[in-house]
């Protein structure tokens, strides 16, 4: 049946009249369309927010080079030594200061040290970094006074991985000491051949003479 008096043009009239006044009202106030969108949402096509990419992986720390042990050097920075002479400088500067910490960083479990006492003929193995870190506090605590402490010979062989030193402290009664380094491919000390000529301090042999020529004197 057809509509008599044509509502749907009268209501799509009354629909762009209300149009046309929403847009004369915006003009007048100087606002724009856009200053109401939240009030058109049906009319706007809203894109969804743009996925941030996510936020990269910190970066693992870098890897121990293979047989080399996941040391740190006091003050947590990683020690791997990368010659026979950076290992040597470590090993005579933590030697000179007592420093057993630093010094047991150049030697892992695999290391094995051998002392032979010149003196008396008596001779020592020390094996791994426990045997090894004990025999360097007692070595530490003999040598009571550095004074006298020289290293007359130091020979690093970088293409032959080892080190051969000669060294003295009279002072605490090492008379002489020589030490042959065996060096492993990553720079720690595998075998260590000490041979030492102990005794007597020197101060304690010079009180001792002092002693005997007072009494003779007596």
């Amino acid at each position: 049946m057809r509509d008599p008096v044509g509502r749907q043009d009268l209501a799509a009239g009354q629909f762009r009249s209300s149009y046309l006044f929403e847009s004369q009202a915006l003009q007048q106030s100087g606002a724009s369309r856009s200053d109401f969108s939240h009030l058109f949402q049906e009319e706007q096509n809203v894109s969804p927010a743009p996925m941030q990419a996510p936020r990269a992986a910190a970066a693992a720390p870098p890897m121990a080079p293979a047989g080399m042990a996941p040391m740190g050097a006091p003050g947590g920075v990683p020690y791997f030594p990368r010659s026979v002479q950076a290992a040597w400088d470590n090993h005579f500067d933590a030697f000179g200061k007592q420093d057993l910490d630093k010094i047991m960083l150049d030697y892992d479990d695999t290391s094995v040290a051998k002392v032979y006492n010149n003196k008396d003929g008596s001779k020592s193995e020390f094996v791994g970094r426990v045997q090894i870190r004990n025999m360097f506090t007692n070595l530490f605590s003999d040598l009571s006074n550095l004074d006298t402490l020289k290293a007359p010979v130091v020979d690093v062989d970088e293409a032959g991985k080892t080190v051969f030193l000669v060294w003295e402290c009279p002072g605490s009664g090492y008379h002489f000491g020589t030490d042959t380094f065996v060096f492993g491919p990553d720079n720690k000390i595998k075998r260590q051949n000490i041979v030492v000529t102990k005794g007597s301090p020197e101060k304690d042999k010079k009180s001792k003479k002092n002693k005997k020529q007072s009494y003779s004197i007596c």
